[in-house]
């Protein structure tokens, strides 16, 4: 008899990390493979796992599919992988999911999504998007209006999930549940009894300040004066291919550690009225309240 399988797509910032190193794996201890991110990330990776990151940017999805199917017939199979709903470079995140429907078509697959209060959500991942290397982020209320966040407008993500999946086959679960060590869905999903609720370590605290959230990257001078240049429209090629030298020579000043401000009351009081709308919409599809913290 073939297994089940369970697909968690994230989202950024939801306690993902708990899950797939402190439960997730926890399921191996009941034949369920699974094939999800391992943490730390730099260490190996599985075959299936790779092949679905692939597929995702555009390879193949026959054999992602075939392995698939293989590994299923051995049992269930659990994957995890926030970067589904991460845009890249080379390919944005509405893309991904819809990859994803296409390959999960016709099996029987559940989809789990991890979400979170969209305001707290938003500042959370533009304070690790400011943790990359490289130019600072614009500022907070500018940053968040870049399409890679629109995963937290909850109006827009529950709607493209619909339409990419079997709308009976997503699954919503709060931060809070994860944080909380009440992952239960994810065994009922895989059809085993729950194992007793364990809250994971707390993990990946922001350094507060008052009005700043510390990030740990200390750019450079060349990082400084890329996000001049670029904030200045000035990134033309031309301008990129002289400048190149200059910027890698500066890379070698580093300057002080970056912080992010944190919003004002005020900024805070704008934004929970904008995602009055997606509170709205995540507790008419999964009954997940954020309605009061907008």
């Amino acid at each position: 008899m073939s297994g089940r399988l369970l697909v968690h797509i994230g989202l950024p910032k939801t306690a993902t990390t708990a899950l797939q190193q402190d439960v997730l794996p926890q399921l191996t201890e009941h034949g369920v493979t699974y094939a999800g991110v391992r943490q730390p990330r730099g260490s190996g990776q599985s075959g299936l796992y790779d092949g679905l990151m692939a597929m995702l940017r555009g390879a193949d999805p026959a054999p992602v599919r075939e392995g698939l199917a293989a590994a299923l017939r051995h049992g269930s199979v659990a994957l995890s992988e926030e970067m589904v709903v991460v845009s890249e470079p080379s390919v944005d995140w509405r893309t991904k999911v819809r990859r994803l429907g296409e390959l999960l078509a016709g099996l029987d697959a559940q989809v789990l999504v991890t979400v979170r209060s969209p305001a707290e959500a938003l500042f959370s991942y533009h304070v690790e998007r400011q943790r990359q290397p490289g130019p600072a982020r614009p500022p907070f209320l500018r940053d968040i209006g870049s399409s890679a966040y629109d995963i937290y407008r909850y109006r827009t993500l529950t709607t493209l999930l619909d339409e990419a999946f079997d709308p009976a086959t997503v699954h919503y679960l709060p931060f809070e549940a994860v944080t909380a060590g009440e992952a239960d869905l994810i065994w009922e999903l895989l059809g085993l009894p729950a194992p007793e609720r364990v809250a994971p370590p707390v993990r990946n605290q922001r350094d507060r300040q008052a009005d700043a959230v510390h990030t740990g990257v200390r750019p450079t001078v060349g990082d400084k004066l890329k996000s001049a240049v670029l904030r200045a429209g000035l990134g033309g090629r031309s301008v990129r291919r002289l400048g190149r030298p200059l910027v890698r020579a500066l890379r070698t000043l580093q300057l002080g550690e970056r912080t992010v401000p944190t919003p004002t009351e005020a900024e805070w009081a704008s934004l929970r009225g904008a995602l009055a709308d997606d509170a709205q919409a995540l507790y008419e599809r999964a009954g997940i309240d954020y309605r009061a913290s907008v």
